[in-house]
């Protein structure tokens, strides 16, 4: 098996995209739970914690967790297929224009959305 690996196309990139914040989901919801009970009762976090244990269990910690699938399926697929949209567009117009001052311009602005994409994904 000689040559280059291939690259994924737009559609299973976002297929990917979804399903890798979909998993993450499965340990980001408990904290978005406790960050939530927290802003409505302006309790602490252990009080928040040891509240929704004992009165609720362990497994509500995640409720609404179909929710969370949906909204990262959707939401994270859509603006990872958004900026490989953007690369794809910055190499067409590059090739088109051949112009290195423009280029440089274009791929500042993939960068920055690489980046937005990564801070998004981490703090959102």
């Amino acid at each position: 098996m000689g040559g280059e690996p291939r690259k994924p196309t737009l559609i299973e990139s976002m297929a990917c995209g979804g399903l890798a914040a979909a998993f993450a989901v499965n340990f980001t919801h408990p904290i978005e739970l406790v960050k939530t009970r927290m802003q409505a009762s302006g309790g602490s976090v252990g009080g928040t914690v040891s509240a929704v244990m004992k009165n609720e269990g362990l497994l509500s910690f995640w409720k609404g967790l179909p929710f969370a699938y949906g909204r990262e399926l959707s939401y994270t697929s859509i603006k990872l297929g958004a900026c490989k949209l953007y690369i794809m567009f910055v190499h067409m117009i590059c090739t088109i224009l051949q112009r290195i001052d423009f280029a440089l311009y274009l791929y500042c602005n993939e960068c920055c959305c690489v980046l937005y994409s990564c801070f998004i994904l981490i703090y959102v």
